[in-house]
């Protein structure tokens, strides 16, 4: 997201992707397959994702973001 690309991922639990930047969750290698071959042919939803995701970085992910939420935790 960070890097302002669009993702692609397995519907997993442990998956920490962000809706704004996510153009397909897939369940298997058909699916996955299916979703690049969609994303490759759509330059305008690569571009709209990508920005997105970048956004969603930048306002959430930052370092000036998540050290105040680390050090409450860690000094709980």
């Amino acid at each position: 997201m960070a890097c302002g690309i669009p993702v692609v991922s397995r519907d997993l639990d442990e998956s920490f992707i962000v809706s704004e930047a996510l153009w397909n969750r897939v369940q298997n290698a058909a699916d996955f397959t299916q979703a690049l071959v969609e994303l490759t042919r759509n330059e305008e939803k690569r571009a709209s994702l990508g920005k997105a995701g970048r956004s969603y970085a930048e306002t959430n992910l930052d370092w000036s973001v998540l050290v105040p939420i680390y050090k409450k935790v860690l000094m709980s």
